[in-house]
């Protein structure tokens, strides 16, 4: 029981800190963009 909720938070880490990664990303290319104009 306690390994499938270790798994499930590092799913859940994992889905964070990609989801973040990709945020981090798109807010670079719109800052590019921006300064483009």
């Amino acid at each position: 029981m306690i390994i499938l909720i270790l798994f499930l938070l590092d799913c859940i880490y994992i889905g964070l800190f990609k989801g973040a990664k990709r945020a981090d990303i798109i807010m670079a290319k719109l800052a590019k963009e921006e300064l483009r104009k």
